[in-house]
């Protein structure tokens, strides 16, 4: 699966990229919304899905999406008409956006994003299942020891 992440902060595009090729998943990133444009204005590169950034300070993820959702030449792509849209949001829930900018988009992650998190939308949007990986060198998965086991309650007060 090809992932497109579209976000203004080097730390997210670092953290949603790694988090995603540990997921098996190849990456391309782009800093701003008008280069998201013109890397998807090339047909020969179709992400399976775009992680955009809700909130940028150059063009916002509503606007890219209302331009991939409603202007030539991306109208015409049957592929990137079905490509499922992201949106990584800095709060939980979409209760900051009107109907206008949920426009076009898929689905919402909160950043930070959660690798749990992550690897369920992964896999509903691809409707797939996304098997990480094995570990380097003889390790175990490094999704393995990022999961928390259950301790047992806490207090017994």
């Amino acid at each position: 699966m090809h992932i497109l992440i579209v976000a203004h902060s080097e730390i997210d595009r670092h953290l949603l990229r790694k988090m995603c090729e540990r997921l098996g998943c190849t990456v391309s990133t782009v800093d701003h919304g008008p280069r998201a444009l013109d890397f998807l204005s090339n047909p020969c590169q179709r992400p399976d899905l775009i992680l955009i950034d809700v909130v940028d300070p150059i063009m916002s993820g509503p606007q890219v999406t209302h331009i991939l959702r409603t202007q030539p030449p991306f109208t015409t792509d049957a592929k990137l008409q079905n490509t499922p849209i992201i949106g990584l949001l800095e709060w939980p829930g979409t209760r900051g956006l009107s109907e206008d900018q949920r426009f076009g988009f898929s689905d919402f992650i909160s950043k930070p994003a959660r690798i749990s998190h992550l690897r369920s939308q992964l896999r509903f949007w691809a409707r797939k299942e996304i098997i990480p990986p094995a570990g380097l060198h003889g390790q175990p998965d490094i999704l393995m020891r990022l999961r928390r086991g259950h301790r047992g309650p806490r207090s017994r007060i």
